[in-house]
């Protein structure tokens, strides 16, 4: 596996409050930035008993599943790394310890979470596309290469820039926006056992700031929203004006955004108020295989340039001297 324990990150700073590797992420927290006691920040110790490891796969199965992470990125790699996960369900429903990304840690439910299952087997296929832009915008970005993983999930985006970082030896700040509880513990689980370090803010993000209520999760923890109308789990709203406030952060080199279907709410009357310099300069948004939100259009025309579209989201850039400016 990969050594991320050195390079990814920056210690803490108090003043510029950049989060970075914790000396032990198991028994460590990195401070929290001033007004920010609403929302944990760093590394908590690990959100389960087992060390990472003691949930791996029973060796012949980790041998079939290393063995799909080899399939051609084809329909063909595509089908056969399916009838694998299908046979590594043969070990049960999880919790599995498993590696991706080319040696990040990833503590897993498959079964009840579409981007689990997906990197359960064939890894390499999950966002390729964005994966690979990251890691290119990566190394060309300022030192702390600060990210935006708006609706983390279980932090697979955090995870994946936070080794892109280790890779080319940035400085990094990322920050991890989540507002399900059992999701959020995920992610905790799947920083610590890489020993990486994030801002983690409990929240779902919206239009204007307040409470919401959650959906209860069915298949897919994915799919969960919140909406001023469910019967779920009341969690506090942010805007993006007040999330980049509470965080301290006046710029983001890469922003992803997957907040089901809330896309649209989250980032336009940001891009309406804030400083041209706090817009993303890299945006991931999910739009669906049918741009039903109008994002691609309404961003294009605020100045974004569209680099690519993927089976569900956009990706789009802005100019580094038009994020320079200021409104």
């Amino acid at each position: 596996m990969a050594d991320f324990t050195s390079t990814a990150g920056v210690t803490p700073d108090a003043a510029t409050s950049t989060v970075g590797i914790t000396p032990d992420a198991s028994t460590s927290t990195v401070g929290v930035t001033p007004g920010a006691s609403n929302f944990t920040v760093g590394v908590t110790p690990d959100a389960s008993s087992d060390a990472f490891g003691d949930q791996a796969l029973p060796p012949a199965l980790e041998a079939l599943r290393n063995g799909a992470r080899r399939l051609p990125a084809n329909r063909l790699g595509r089908w056969g790394a399916s009838l694998t996960r299908r046979a590594l369900y043969l070990a049960g429903d999880g919790p599995f310890d498993i590696e991706v990304f080319g040696g990040v840690r990833a503590r897993v439910w498959p079964r009840t979470n579409r981007c689990e299952k997906r990197i359960f087997s064939g890894d390499q296929f999950f966002d390729r596309a964005e994966r690979a832009t990251l890691e290119r915008v990566v190394r060309a970005g300022k030192d702390p290469f600060v990210f935006v993983d708006a609706g983390a999930n279980v932090g697979l985006y955090t995870l994946a820039v936070l080794a892109a970082c280790a890779r080319a030896g940035r400085a990094a700040r990322a920050i991890a926006v989540e507002p399900d509880g059992e999701n959020g513990a995920r992610l905790r689980t799947n920083l610590a056992a890489n020993r990486f370090a994030a801002t983690v803010v409990p929240a779902a993000l919206a239009g204007e700031s307040g409470m919401l209520r959650l959906t209860p999760a069915t298949h897919n923890r994915g799919e969960i929203t919140a909406t001023s109308d469910a019967d779920g789990e009341v969690v506090e709203a942010l805007s993006l004006t007040d999330l980049y406030q509470r965080c301290g952060i006046d710029r983001v080199d890469a922003m992803k955004m997957d907040i089901e279907g809330g896309e649209r709410a989250a980032l336009m009357p940001f891009l309406a108020e804030a400083p041209h310099a706090h817009w993303p300069r890299l945006l991931i948004v999910e739009t669906g295989k049918v741009d039903q939100q109008g994002l691609i259009p309404l961003l294009t025309e605020a100045g974004y340039t569209l680099i690519q579209r993927t089976r569900l989201n956009a990706i789009l850039s802005r100019a580094e001297n038009d994020a320079e400016d200021s409104n």
